[in-house]
């Protein structure tokens, strides 16, 4: 019986533990998204860019988050050295 608390609190644990990793990669993503936009706009101020522009900037800033939001960058690279 007490095995099988063990058990059970061994499993619960592991899975509260690989739902906090996934919320933490998570807030670290929408972090760096928003540390770039920061950046950008401070920059963008700098050089007097007109509203406009800096709204395209920012929409094509946006995509490429979303685009490399699903990709493993350093894995790809491992699957292309491999290849002839």
């Amino acid at each position: 019986m007490l095995g099988m608390f063990l058990l059970g609190f061994m499993v619960y644990g592991y899975a509260v533990n690989q739902i906090i990793k996934i919320i933490l990669w998570s807030k670290a993503k929408g972090d760096k998204l928003k540390a770039e936009m920061l950046t950008m706009e401070v920059y963008m101020d700098n050089l007097s860019i007109p509203k406009n522009i800096k709204n395209q900037i920012f929409t094509h800033i946006q995509f490429i988050h979303k685009q490399e939001k699903n990709r493993n960058i350093e894995l790809e690279a491992k699957m292309r050295s491999k290849l002839p």
